[in-house]
């Protein structure tokens, strides 16, 4: 018998869904997830989580958030957005071992006849979630409620075996707030954070050198950075398959050197880490990668973050 857990997500939308937008010609979108996550749009990298843009052009949209990190065998997760103008988009995802587990919603607006009234709308399968508006039961899923007053409401989505949802919504006038819903089921404690519990471990020994190895990319290629993070200046490139020691790590980065003497970070989004079989592997490769790669200098790239590669 799964015992019950309340495990609540508060989510503060930081003003996305707070007030008019009729000055705006396009769509708003902002990301939210756990564990951090890169941002794909249209299989483009547009930032990391959390992302927020108030200038997304209107049309349909292959969103695609990949885990940062040390967190093997999470899938990523894909969904399809319809952004339009004068509206906005929330979307917040859970990632979990168990896609059964996982959990999330996507909100989004749609303008109604009321301009005085609002409407909020839940869709979610399966049905009979308890609803609540500020701590106030007012229905089952599937749910929707006409005529709400403007405002700001605390939402809390719970059932029996499923982690509760909360979060912070505003009823704009003459919109409807549309909330799809999915409810992550309890496993006692998320796997997701279960991992990342067990790679902070101390080990009793000091461990070999790891080593990681650039995995394939949407470009063919990987930008070495000099600094972790998409603002880092471009330092060169390596390619899928080149394996390097692993010299630090930095928020989902990797230090390496990827030429002689010289040394960067890569996006751990791409990388896939290795234990070196011994410690003479690993003095081997201390100073030296072990596969020789061909690192392409560059000049600091000038691109925008909307079509920068990790």
């Amino acid at each position: 018998m799964i015992r019950k857990i309340s495990l609540a997500v508060i989510v503060v939308l930081s003003g996305l869904l707070l007030g008019g937008c009729s000055l705006n010609p396009n769509a708003t979108l902002q990301v939210f997830s756990t564990p951090r996550a890169t941002v794909m749009l249209n299989n483009k990298i547009v930032g990391e989580t959390p992302f927020f843009n108030t200038k997304i052009k209107t049309g349909s949209y292959d969103l695609k958030l990949i885990p940062i990190g040390q967190v093997d065998n999470i899938l990523p997760y894909e969904t399809k957005l319809e952004l339009k103008k004068n509206t906005k988009t929330a979307v917040k995802w859970q990632f979990n071992k168990n896609e059964a587990s996982a959990s999330g919603y996507i909100m989004t607006q749609e303008a109604i006849s009321d301009k005085k009234g609002s409407v909020f709308m839940i869709v979610y399968n399966p049905s009979g979630a308890t609803v609540k508006l500020d701590d106030q039961v007012v229905g089952t899923t599937p749910f929707q409620k006409d005529g709400l007053a403007p405002k700001q409401y605390k939402l809390s989505v719970s059932a029996n075996g499923y982690q509760t949802e909360e979060a912070l919504i505003s009823a704009d006038a003459g919109y409807k707030v549309i909330v799809n819903l999915k409810l992550g089921q309890q496993t006692g404690q998320s796997e997701v954070s279960n991992e990342a519990s067990a790679s902070a471990s101390p080990t009793p020994s000091a461990p070999p050198k790891k080593t990681l190895t650039i995995k394939d990319t949407p470009t063919g290629w990987l930008r070495v950075r000099s600094k972790p993070g998409l603002t880092g200046k471009e330092l060169g490139k390596v390619n899928p398959g080149d394996e390097f020691v692993i010299l630090d790590e930095e928020n989902g980065w990797y230090k390496i050197e990827y030429e002689t003497d010289k040394q960067g970070w890569v996006s751990g989004t791409y990388v896939k880490l290795n234990q070196a079989d011994n410690d003479k592997e690993s003095a081997d490769a201390k100073t030296t990668p072990t596969k020789k790669p061909t690192a392409t200098p560059t000049k600091q790239a000038t691109e925008s973050a909307s079509t920068t590669n990790n």
